[in-house]
């Protein structure tokens, strides 16, 4: 089967609102996995829920694709506005570097220690 065939199929015999669903429950499972890795976990168990996650994307936009199609004939170029997105975090990234330059960024940690509300660590 192609990847438009099986989301053609999940879709037919789930539903679109259950393949939303679907997605929320693989993004949260996503979240958890990414709070396990910051705590020293293995990435096993992050590499599984991107995959999930990835696939329901997948079907989320076939979805859309086939709605948009249907309603306007409109292709949606998803290399584009990825590409576009990409563009203005480059934009940030710059921005975030000469701002560096020009005034050290403060963390929200720093800015708490300045303010005296968190108290540096006692050897």
């Amino acid at each position: 089967m192609t990847n438009d065939e099986i989301c053609r199929e999940a879709i037919d015999e789930f539903g679109i609102n259950f393949q939303y669903d679907m997605l929320i429950e693989e993004c949260s499972e996503l979240i958890q996995a990414c709070v396990k890795v910051k705590r020293g976990m293995s990435t096993a168990s992050l590499i599984e829920e991107i995959a999930d996650v990835e696939n329901m994307i997948m079907q989320i936009k076939y979805i859309i694709e086939n709605k948009t199609r249907v309603n306007s004939g409109f292709k949606i170029d998803w290399n584009e506005f990825r590409n576009l997105k990409l563009k203005r975090f480059e934009q940030l990234l710059k921005l975030r570097k000469f701002e560096k330059i020009s005034a050290p960024y403060r963390t929200g940690e720093k800015i708490e220690k300045e303010e005296g509300r968190i108290e540096d660590e006692k050897e």
